[in-house]
């Protein structure tokens, strides 16, 4: 039979907490004594320690003991879906990718920024686009620390220690040598600190930093509350383009709040069904195909200059779209000053050959 609470429940009780105790005596002494409690972690099961404040006395450390009925508060199980996440993790295994230990979570978290990692992903023929990278984002203010980048390969990895920086080796599996197959990782690692609490900023490696996107992404996070993706703009994959107006450009992505499981299970499907290498396609086909419902009619592409905001009720998550002009992806006729992300499409196809072109992008 569940515990009735007194009328004023302690603070736990009020944060989700379940407490388990024998007499409605303990209940009276909870309800007088015990104001906050903390939580420790024995063996792997999440157990509170009481701290009492009683009104007239200084804080303390209390175990109670009554009448041989012992009070235990115990969190609540973490609702999870394991079927959803296991098809995540065998989707990952699919494409030789091993889920991320605790000592490489351990590492994204030890540089996260307020729990936001700022991930990019790299492989050695990106090395000079990666190294610019890296210096535009000093530049705009963000401390080396705070920077996480994955090398798939040994000879990048080497080649940024020579250079003073650190970065991750992470095996992406098959065809970790070009870009197709290391697309979708960005979106396994991105899971996988998302399951643990953190929230994920990518931004592909030719994707200039001119400006420190974080103050616009956390006034959006602020404004559409609970989990969600922010995400620059492009008109791939086409039929989802010529649907929506535009699409989302997983170049600059922002996976915030914990998403849940069933939203990477679609995700992982949706690649397993598709399968072209172009991780945009399937994230964009799997929300086209799971309904989102956008605050305004067509969406702009090049000519956006404002935000737009949808829902996708089947995941409960909000979806965001940058304008354009401050994240474009069409590099033509923009002004400096505006411009926060330069994401500029190649116009000799070669991303090795960006930062030749990102100077004759601007109108001043």
């Amino acid at each position: 039979m569940a515990p009735r609470w007194p009328k004023r429940a302690p603070r736990g009780a009020q944060e989700g907490l379940r407490c388990h105790f024998g007499s409605s005596l303990a209940q009276a002494l909870l309800h007088h004594y015990l104001h906050t409690i903390t939580v420790t972690q024995l063996q792997g099961v999440s157990w509170t320690s009481c701290a009492c404040v009683h009104p007239m006395s200084k804080p303390f450390v209390c175990l109670i003991l009554l009448l041989g009925s012992a009070v235990a508060l115990r969190l609540p199980d973490q609702p999870t879906d394991k079927k959803n996440q296991s098809n995540v993790q065998q989707i990952g295994s699919n494409v030789g990718f091993k889920n991320l230990s605790q000592q490489e979570v351990d590492w994204f978290a030890s540089r996260a920024l307020d729990k936001t990692v700022i991930l990019t992903i790299a492989n050695i023929g990106y090395k000079d686009v990666l190294t610019s990278w890296i210096k535009r984002t000093q530049d705009v203010g963000m401390q080396k620390k705070h920077v996480s980048v994955v090398c798939v390969d040994n000879e990048l990895q080497a080649a940024l220690e020579q250079q003073g920086h650190e970065c991750l080796l992470v095996d992406p599996g098959k065809d970790g040598a070009v870009f197709k197959g290391v697309a979708f990782l960005r979106h396994l690692i991105a899971y996988a600190l998302n399951s643990h609490g953190l929230d994920v900023m990518y931004t592909d490696a030719d994707a200039l930093w001119l400006q420190n996107p974080l103050p616009i992404m956390q006034s959006i996070v602020s404004e559409v509350g609970g989990p969600g993706i922010i995400g620059s703009r492009g008109n791939y994959p086409t039929d989802v383009g010529g649907a929506w107006g535009a699409t989302l450009c997983t170049g600059v992505l922002l996976y915030h709040g914990r998403l849940p499981d069933s939203f990477w299970s679609a995700l992982a499907e949706t690649q397993q069904q598709i399968n072209d290498g172009h991780d945009q396609h399937y994230l964009n086909a799997m929300l086209f195909k799971s309904g989102v419902e956008w605050n305004m009619g067509r969406l702009q592409y090049e000519e956006s200059t404002n935000l737009d905001h949808g829902r996708v009720p089947a995941f409960d998550i909000s979806v965001t779209l940058l304008p354009h002009n401050q994240f474009p992806r069409i590099c033509s006729n923009l002004h400096r000053e505006e411009v926060v992300i330069l994401h500029c499409t190649s116009g000799t196809g070669s991303a090795a050959s960006k930062p030749f072109e990102w100077d004759d992008a601007f109108m001043n």
